[in-house]
């Protein structure tokens, strides 16, 4: 006959099992991927995703588990190099894309294909667009933001998009148009990413709330470089962040690149004592040249008033989606960066 705690013991691992068994595993950190959730959900993954595998502490009903490890699991690594490097390149051919969940009878399968595309590479906007035609309108605003100006320049660049060498949002672009006299543009930085993300982008004019949750790992680290908790990813203009909460030096910080501000709100205590803590987000955006953004961020145990607030108007993106996990440089000396996400909602509301 067991004893009370063999049978406490063998509850334990039953459970252990079922939610093993339960658990969805997305990437495995090996490569670079993207896939579905639902109609309106996506995912990007160069580290581990795991939904559904948060422990009984976390309260985060509907979960996902993302792992980026201190070394390794880059953007840049493809299924192809992955197969490469198991067997000497023989089994780099049979490298295959995720399937893409269809949006409607009415894609084609070359917009089927573009999807996938675009899902796999934030900056191929041409590929967005030919999955979206429909969006194509809102591409190129008439409006004096998009000349050549400090507001224009503050954004991120991707090649092609500008003139000359361009600018970029310190830290965060992957890209950009080449150095004046070159025609070579300089190589992208190595950078780790596990984001969750609306789908498709939400054009100008449109009114959208947001809620989700997270959890850091009190062991991750931050430096000088970026490292994005969320970000709204335009995909208008040149395309790039307009505005995102960063990991910064143990601070977190909200950062405009429109309204060209490094630090336009941060969360009081640092990031010692966001990690580790169940942090509430809320976040509603109305697109466009005329858009606005309101954010709140509610941390444990307090949940009474909102700890990080930040507002502005303006310049919001347009074809945009909200994006949130964990998106950095990589760094020699960095340390794992593990974080739960889920219960996430999207309300349009305009």
């Amino acid at each position: 006959m067991l004893s009370r705690t063999s049978a406490a013991v063998g509850l334990v691992a039953l459970v252990g099992s079922i939610e093993l068994a339960a658990a969805q595993i997305l990437a495995r950190g090996q490569y670079f991927q993207a896939g579905n959730i639902n109609a309106n959900w996506r995912w990007q993954a160069s580290g581990q995703l795991v939904h559904n595998r948060c422990p009984f502490t976390i309260p985060i009903k509907d979960c996902y588990t993302s792992n980026l490890a201190a070394t390794g699991m880059l953007q840049e690594t493809t299924e192809a190099d992955y197969l490469a490097s198991l067997n000497g390149g023989a089994l780099a051919a049979r490298a295959t894309s995720a399937p893409v969940l269809r949006r409607s009878g009415n894609m084609t399968l070359a917009q089927e294909a573009a999807e996938l595309r675009a899902m796999m590479d934030d900056e191929d906007l041409d590929s967005y667009f030919e999955a979206f035609p429909e969006q194509m309108p809102y591409r190129f605003p008439m409006h004096a933001m998009y000349e050549m100006g400090p507001s224009f320049k503050a954004k991120r660049q991707v090649i092609g998009c500008g003139t000359g060498g361009g600018s970029t949002t310190p830290g965060t672009s992957t890209t950009t148009s080449a150095p004046p006299g070159t025609s070579t543009p300089p190589v992208a930085s190595p950078r780790q990413r596990n984001e969750i993300f609306t789908w498709p982008g939400a054009i100008a004019g449109e009114t959208w709330k947001y809620t989700w949750k997270s959890w850091q790992s009190r062991t991750t680290s931050s430096n000088y470089n970026f490292f994005h908790a969320w970000q709204i990813l335009r995909r208008d203009g040149c395309g790039g962040a307009v505005i995102t909460l960063d990991y910064i030096d143990g601070e977190v910080v909200i950062r405009d690149a429109v309204r060209n501000c490094k630090t336009c709100s941060r969360f009081l205590k640092g990031t010692q004592n966001w990690f580790g803590n169940e942090v509430r987000h809320e976040l509603q955006i109305t697109y466009g040249l005329s858009g606005s953004i309101t954010y709140r961020a509610w941390v444990a145990p307090n949940f009474r008033q909102p700890q990080l607030i930040y507002t502005a108007t303006g310049d919001m993106g347009s074809s945009a989606s909200l994006k949130f996990g964990n998106y950095r440089r990589y760094t020699d000396g960095q340390t794992a960066a593990m974080a739960y996400l889920g219960d996430f909602t999207m309300t349009r509301l305009a």
